[in-house]
């Protein structure tokens, strides 16, 4: 089943921002997304993964700098209990640190002021067939490899599915990213294609 015709109900949707004003814009340009509901909106960290705790919402935007738990902090406290949530980032001041925090995490960083790509995005996310491929991971484990986002990381389970890689290991393999299902199977039939192609 592919597109909308799967989807038995809008997405569900939970966003974090401390500014009041922008929570009141962003709540009114969700609102329009027509396979999207908003669910939740929080003013910090905490309250935005008490709200997911609660919601069990599909999609998850959070402010990089929030008060009593900042969004990168919160995105990796709601993946680590639920797995299948997308987690979009977005802030006013997108500078390198912030940047690459969100690369180790595989997570995009979307910038406030472009706000047009973020409800796109949330759109995207809410018609596509794509959830987290690694709910079937500890959530555990999950928390673990995030702090080993700089080294490969592949997890190959016994019938030879890769329910999780990260970005090193995509660069490396010439995979998607975000991740795709893939099996060692793929991998070495991939191999095999390049070794026939021969060097260019």
């Amino acid at each position: 089943m592919e597109g909308t015709e799967r989807l038995a109900a809008p997405a569900r949707v939970v966003f974090a921002d401390d500014d009041a004003v922008f929570r009141e814009l962003l709540r009114a340009l969700l609102r329009f997304l027509p396979h999207v509901t908003v669910v939740g909106e929080a003013s910090d960290g905490i309250e935005a993964v008490r709200l997911v705790a609660q919601h069990y919402p599909d999609t998850v935007l959070l402010d990089v700098d929030m008060p009593h738990l900042d969004g990168l902090t919160a995105a990796e406290v709601i993946h680590s209990f639920r797995p299948r949530t997308r987690l979009l980032l977005h802030t006013g001041a997108p500078d390198d640190e912030k940047r690459r925090r969100a690369t180790a995490l595989g997570l995009p960083l979307l910038d406030k002021l472009q706000l047009n790509a973020t409800t796109a995005l949330v759109e995207e996310y809410a018609v596509s067939d794509q959830h987290s491929i690694a709910a079937d991971i500890e959530p555990l484990v999950l928390l673990a490899l995030a702090g080993r986002a700089e080294d490969g990381v592949l997890v190959v389970k016994a019938d030879e599915s890769i329910p999780f890689y990260n970005p090193a290991v995509a660069s490396v393999l010439d995979l998607p990213f975000p991740p795709e299902r893939v099996t060692l199977a793929d991998l070495r039939a991939q191999r095999e294609d390049a070794d026939l192609l021969g060097p260019e």
